[in-house]
């Protein structure tokens, strides 16, 4: 009865489906046929208008959060609409393409919203964010999710390459931004980048001056305690376009000091109103505010010291530093592993430094491998053999390391495979594991003089009262400074034309920039009348600049003179040397100056009078230094009768542009090296604490420079200078004249006869100073007087008795 029972409430619902499932397909029949008939299109129309009606019912409440978002909604309702009704089947099987275009659609409504911000109301600021500028970031994902939502895997493929690509481009982009970023801070003094920028923040910010303007209104100054509502902030000031020096000029840090002057009494004033102070004592200090913003007193304070102006940064000319492609450079490293490896040398490029005319390339030595067949032996000792008798042997890598005399003795090739015209080799680096290798540029740079004097190094060691000299840039890319006190001598060589005259440019104006007459005088001696002429008229010039070979003796023994004056000076104070000597005097007018002497050619002195030059220079060069007596000597001959082992020896620093031969590299470095530079300022310098010379390219300065430097220093003259006399007599000083006159007599003891051509060979002296010494032996009664020119007999008899005194 159980099971009967339901089966029949099976069957009964079973029936029940049946007519509501023949109902529905009645229904659906009957509306196709409904809209098949003629006039089912008025039927699809007036459905679309009333359905877009529908929507645009609830414009009025709407349109501030939508805005355009409504009309464009309902037109694309209606085409919905109108499709799905037409063919339903055609949007079920494209309904990708209609998703896609309704993603789309948001994009534009968000394009829409960039160009013309507010059209779509509160949903279009959300769309594109609070600022629409910056919207098309959150617009371009809604279009490319439409292109994913089309076609998938097509997309995801496009997706996937476009992000490696942009991950390579990244990484290239990086690297690129890295290297960019170490050559900047290599190049540019991140210290005074960072002075400028300080003070052009400052020079934006309004001034408290402006308070002053305002009358301490209650709208202008916030209490401390009660704070009003109507305070108005501190405001920023529109300025002009600041203009940032990498140095400031004498002007800039006048204005730093009155706006330090100014903000110091405004504050006063600020704070004598937060006081509530009566109005007189509020208008005496504006008054006393505006006598202090006069700013002729200041200006004459900053610019000058003890009344001379130093000579501001716009006399110099800035440079344009050369960027070597870093691709090159590694194209390079490459070729020169490739060029070694051909010859059976393993070696490595692990470093690069960049400078403005040779790159050098840190090439490290790789490995000489050998393979060898080595017998194995058991845990005793034992041979091993294996089942037939015969030895075990096993293969062993052996590897020794690459002599370095074997990367050297490849110069030719590598200079070949470079297509370079010489290269350098440096081995090792010092404090590096590997051999510098320097190859030319194809490009050279200029180093200036104005880049080397803004450098931080530069200012810290003039900051502690030195006299640093500006060089050039090394070949690495590093800024050469060196300081003229601990060098303490230099002694320059090299061929015409290389740079020594340049050089030597370079230096008189690097200490030109820094000091006035108070505290450095010049001796200038130019043989050749046309190098140093430009200094002419300068007041640190202790006599006119000397192009007379006969004036230059006397004005070495006037030095002389000075340097054993000093030296009782010091003993005076007992001081040691001249830092501690005006450091102890009380008087300004006593400080002694230093002293730097420049000779511009010494093989014309040499050819005149040798050992008087020579005396004198070796003399000046041993005691000259406690008394700041420096000397700074170019020559472009070289050779041992110029630069005699006693001059070498008394000038420890020394700098040697290119030179015709080993054999001069050798006279001024004592080793080669010299010959194979690049010339028009290619150098090698050798400090005192140097043990290898180092290579740098030297710093250009053009003559349009000296000369706005010499007609700065010439418009201005003074006579409280500190005194420092030299004698340009030809009699020539004690110390040298009881020596001359005693080696003549014993000349003239071993002859009968002597000349004045006699004296002048065996003495090396001049012919001036020879007739000299003739003449005093005449009066001595050693020789007989004779006609001018012609040799003299000597009378050994009648000596004076002075004389045999003596």
């Amino acid at each position: 009865m159980y099971s009967r029972s339901r089966e029949n409430d099976m069957s009964s619902v079973g029936n029940t489906l049946n007519k509501q499932s023949a109902l529905g397909h009645h229904l659906k029949s009957h509306i196709r046929s409904l809209l098949a008939k003629p006039g089912s299109r008025e039927i699809q129309i007036l459905a679309a208008l009333l359905t877009s009606l529908l929507l645009a019912s609830g414009i009025y409440r709407l349109w501030p959060y939508l805005g355009i978002t409504i009309p464009v909604t309902a037109l694309w309702t209606t085409l919905l609409s109108i499709g799905l009704i037409k063919n339903r089947h055609w949007m079920r099987k494209n309904g990708r393409l209609w998703i896609s275009f309704t993603i789309i659609i948001v994009g534009t409504i968000g394009v829409s919203v960039i160009i013309r911000p507010g059209v779509a109301g509160i949903f279009g600021d959300h769309l594109v964010g609070y600022y629409p500028k910056l919207g098309i970031i959150q617009v371009v994902p809604i279009y490319l999710c439409a292109l994913f939502v089309i076609n998938p895997k097509k997309s995801c493929h496009v997706l996937q390459t476009s992000g490696a690509q942009a991950l390579n481009a990244t990484k290239v982009f990086f690297r690129f931004t890295y290297s960019t970023l170490v050559r900047l801070a290599k190049a540019v003094p991140v210290k005074n980048i960072a002075r400028s920028s300080i003070k052009t923040w400052t020079s934006l910010t309004i001034k408290p001056k402006d308070l002053l303007r305002n009358k301490f209104s209650p709208h202008s100054i916030t209490r401390i305690g009660n704070v009003q509502e109507d305070s108005e902030p501190y405001l920023t000031q529109k300025a002009s376009t600041p203009t940032s020096k990498l140095r400031p000029s004498a002007s800039d840090h006048l204005d730093d000091e009155i706006f330090a002057i100014k903000s110091k009494n405004e504050n006063n004033l600020l704070m004598l109103a937060d006081a509530e102070c009566s109005p007189s004592e509020i208008s005496r200090l504006e008054g006393l505010s505006k006598e202090q913003e006069s700013p002729v007193q200041s200006i004459t304070a900053l610019q000058t010291i003890d009344g001379w102006k130093i000579p501001s940064m716009d006399l110099l000319k800035v440079g344009k530093q050369s960027q070597i492609p870093e691709a090159e450079n590694q194209a390079k490293a490459k070729l020169i592993e490739t060029t070694l490896a051909e010859y059976g040398i393993e070696v490595t490029v692990e470093d690069i430094r960049p400078g403005p005319v040779v790159t050098q390339f840190g090439v490290v030595p790789g490995w000489i491998r050998k393979i060898k067949d080595v017998v194995e032996t058991g845990i005793e000792g034992e041979v091993l053999r294996d089942e037939k008798g015969r030895l075990v042997k096993k293969r062993v890598e052996e590897k020794k390391r690459v002599k370095v005399d074997t990367i050297l003795s490849r110069g030719k090739d590598l200079a070949l495979a470079l297509a370079a015209r010489s290269l350098r080799f440096e081995a090792p680096v010092p404090g590096e594991s590997f051999v510098g290798l320097e190859v030319p540029n194809d490009d050279p740079g200029t180093v200036t003089l104005r880049s080397l004097i803004e450098s931080p190094s530069f200012e810290s060691l003039h900051a502690k009262g030195y006299l640093p000299i500006a060089f050039g840039t090394g070949s690495g890319g590093e800024t050469v400074i060196s300081d003229l006190t601990d060098m303490p001598h230099l002694l320059i060589a090299g061929a015409t034309g290389s740079g020594k005259s340049v050089c030597i440019n370079t230096i008189i104006c690097s200490l030109l920039m820094q000091f006035t007459p108070q505290d450095l005088r010049l001796l200038l001696i130019d043989p050749k009348r046309v190098e140093l002429s430009a200094y002419q008229g300068l007041p640190h010039l202790l006599r006119p600049v000397l192009v007379e070979v006969d004036e230059s003796p006397p004005a070495l023994r006037g030095l002389i003179a000075e340097m054993q004056l000093r030296y009782k000076r010091f003993q005076s104070v007992r001081a040691r040397n001249i830092q501690t000597y005006n450091q102890r005097i009380t008087n300004s007018e006593e400080r002694m100056p230093y002293i730097v002497l420049v000779i511009d050619e010494l093989a014309d002195l040499m050819m005149t009078s040798a050992n008087e030059i020579e005396q004198s220079l070796c003399r000046l060069a041993q005691l000259g230094r406690a008394t700041g007596i420096h000397l700074v000597i170019a020559t472009q001959r070289p050779s041992v009768d110029v630069l005699t082992g006693l001059i070498k020896a008394n000038f420890p620093s020394r700098i040697s542009f290119v030179v015709s031969s080993h054999v001069d590299s050798r006279t001024i470095l004592d080793g080669v090296g010299a010959e194979t530079l690049l010339g028009r300022g290619d150098m090698l310098f050798l400090p005192t604490d140097y043990i290898k010379p180092k290579r740098m390219q030297g710093a250009y300065i053009s003559d349009e420079e000296v000369q706005n430097i010499s007609t700065h220093w010439g418009k201005q003259q003074s006579t409280s200078l500190p005194p420092v006399e030299l004698s340009l007599t030809e009699e020539p000083g004690d110390f040298l004249e009881d020596e001359m006159l005693s080696r003549a007599r014993d000349l003239a003891m071993q002859h009968n006869r002597i000349s004045a051509s006699l004296l002048q060979r065996k003495l090396g002296i001049g012919f001036v100073r020879a007739s000299t010494l003739l003449d005093n032996l005449e009066e001595h009664g050693i020789v007989e007087p004779g006609d001018p020119g012609k040799s003299r007999a000597v009378t050994l008899g009648t000596i004076s008795k002075d004389w045999s005194e003596g």
